[in-house]
Order: C-alpha cells, then sequence, then structure tokens
C-alpha cells in the first residue's frame, strides 16, 4: 500500500466501522405506471433505531418478486448493536450479494443512512469529501416512433429541466442530431448489461458510434455516457478522455477519474 493511501482510505474502509443500533424495520412496496410500457414495483426498506430511522429502496426488476419475499422479510430479526461492517455480514445469509443485489443494497443503504443519522454526521463528512452541488435529471424513454416531441413538450412547462435516454438500435442520427441541437441531454444510458428485463439494450456498434459522437459534440463534461456492455468490443468505442462513463451494473470504468471529473455527473 502506498503512502497515500495509507493516509486516506478507500470509502468502504471508512465506512464499515460505523456503529448502528437497529431495533426493527418495516417494508412497504411502491407501484408506478412509467413510459417503458410496465408498472415498476419497488420496495421501501426503512430501519429504526431509537428516534433515527434509515431509508434505503430495492429497485428489483421483477415485479412479482416483490410481493413474494415481503412476508419473509418483514419477519427478520435484525435487531442489535454492531458495526455497519457486521451488518453487511449478517446479510450474506439472507441476501447473498452475488444473487440478490439489488435487495441487499436496499438493505445495506438503509443501515448506512441509520448509522449516519445516529452519529449525527453526514456521508461527505465520514469520507472527508467536500460537498458540492447535486444536479438532478429527468429519466424518461422516447416512445415508438422515437423523436424528440415529448423533450420539448417537458420543455415548455419546465424550461430548465435536463434529461437521461436510453438510447435504442431503432435512433436515427436525425434524431441524434436533434438532440445535440437541443442540447437538453446529460445522460445516455446504453443498458449495456440489462439481461431479461423490459429495457436490455445488446451492443450495436453503429448506435454505440453515434452514441459517442453526440457525447463528444457536448461541451466538456455535458454529457454522460452510462452502462455500456461489459465487452472489450463495447469499451473500444472509448478511446477519447473526453468521453465519461459511468457505470452502474457493471463496475464502474472511467477514461477519466471519478475524482478528476470537472463536472460532477446529475443524478436522476
Amino acid at each position: 500500500m502506498t503512502e497515500q493511501r495509507a493516509n486516506n482510505p478507500e470509502p468502504y474502509e471508512r465506512l464499515a466501522g460505523l456503529r448502528l443500533a437497529v431495533d426493527g424495520h418495516r417494508l412497504e412496496i411502491k407501484r408506478q405506471e412509467v413510459s417503458s410500457g410496465f408498472t415498476r414495483v419497488t420496495t421501501v426498506v426503512t430501519l429504526n433505531g431509537g428516534s433515527a430511522e434509515g431509508v434505503g429502496e430495492d429497485v428489483t426488476y421483477e415485479a412479482e418478486t416483490h410481493d413474494a419475499v415481503l412476508a419473509e422479510r418483514a419477519s427478520w430479526d435484525l435487531s442489535g448493536e454492531l458495526s455497519l461492517a457486521e451488518f453487511s455480514q449478517r446479510l450474506e445469509d439472507l441476501l447473498p450479494a452475488e444473487e440478490l443485489p439489488y435487495s441487499r443494497w436496499a438493505f445495506e443503504a438503509a443501515a448506512l443512512d441509520l448509522a449516519l443519522r445516529q452519529a449525527g454526521l453526514n456521508l461527505a463528512e465520514v469520507l472527508v469529501r467536500p460537498l458540492r452541488p447535486v444536479r438532478f435529471v429527468l429519466s424518461t424513454r422516447l416512445d415508438p416512433p422515437p423523436s424528440d416531441a415529448l423533450l420539448r413538450a417537458w420543455l415548455e412547462v419546465q424550461p430548465g429541466l435536463e434529461f437521461k435516454l436510453d438510447p435504442q438500435s431503432t435512433w436515427g442520427s436525425k434524431l441524434f442530431g436533434a438532440l445535440s441541437d437541443l442540447g437538453r441531454v446529460r445522460v445516455l444510458d446504453l443498458k449495456g448489461a440489462y439481461k431479461g428485463t423490459p429495457v436490455d439494450q445488446p451492443f450495436d456498434a453503429q448506435l454505440y458510434r453515434r452514441v459517442k459522437e453526440t457525447a463528444l459534440a457536448a461541451p466538456r463534461g455535458a454529457t454522460y455516457i452510462e452502462d455500456p456492455a461489459p465487452t472489450p468490443r463495447a469499451w473500444r468505442r472509448w478511446p477519447a478522455p473526453r468521453t465519461a462513463l459511468a457505470g452502474t451494473r457493471s463496475s464502474t470504468r472511467s477514461t477519466t477519474s471519478a475524482d478528476s471529473l470537472s463536472h460532477p455527473g446529475p443524478s436522476t
């Protein structure tokens, strides 16, 4: 380990020792019709301890799973006083990270939230990082036939909006040109690691080329490319250092480190 790493621990090392006291938990299923043509179902996980609560959200795609596991997970005894690392280890028998990542992350997020609140700290303080403004974007899909009409309609209502879109193989160069002219698209999410979901988008060389050209045509840091397919062929599409990449389901990789990006990426 270098002297720099010894003096600047990795984020998880800073978080693992946080203490939390859990009295109990509750689960609440949420449902929302979304633009992808299906009902988005999630489960909100709330851990409570004393007067504090910590919240996380299970975003597992399969809607029926949420109802099927609700009663069992609501009956778990998660009470106790322990570290964040110990709580995570306790979850391994209940929610193996490799098999149920979204569910696991929901409980861990709630635990982190609770630990921070009970300690009277925020995440930036624990990680020894400065607070910076967060830019929120509107995440939507373009219904067939795809065009920028929906985005322009939103902008008539709220001119300051920025967008996150999921490019698809059906998008032609004319649409990408219109999006560039609009100048309000901040994230292009390629859904490259998704398998067996309503939003799958397999690797498409022509699509990736158009996405890259659109991102490079924007000012530096203005457009982020999210979740390209985790394959060498896909990654060869991103040689330019001005292309900022972000990962979601696959491991995060980037042509520049996250700390060195001059413009923090927006959130959905």
